[in-house]
């Protein structure tokens, strides 16, 4: 009755791209959430950026479900991420509404990448 919804969210430097998967309505919100080390650094600041963006694509109704989020940092990761970057973009999507998280980390992730659900994979 239900399908899955995703959204995927990209991270830059005060900037998140979202796109819905499903429906590929997009959204971009900047703010100061980021300083020179961490793309997430001011934590309450992103949690209502990330709630903003994700009703901008996916509005809230009376049967919607929460969505699966993947994380996509770009700003600020040349090297991987460490532990405590990873938990704090769970944590941000997760008290934002997400049902599931996924973080990734590579080239962004195309249409057909996110519909075959490779971010589940890695």
């Amino acid at each position: 009755m239900f399908s899955e919804q995703t959204i995927y969210i990209q991270i830059e430097k005060d900037l998140f791209r979202f796109l819905h998967v499903q429906s590929g309505r997009t959204a971009k919100i900047q703010g100061f959430f980021s300083n020179q080390r961490l793309a997430i650094a001011h934590f309450i600041v992103a949690e209502k950026a990330l709630k903003q963006g994700i009703y901008e694509v996916y509005p809230k109704s009376f049967f919607r479900l929460s969505p699966i989020i993947i994380m996509h940092q770009i700003f600020n990761s040349e090297g991987g991420l460490c532990e405590i970057e990873e938990r704090i973009l769970r944590e941000a999507a997760l008290s934002a509404g997400a049902r599931q998280v996924f973080i990734w980390q590579g080239q962004p992730l195309s249409s057909s990448q996110l519909e075959n659900k490779v971010y589940k994979k890695a």
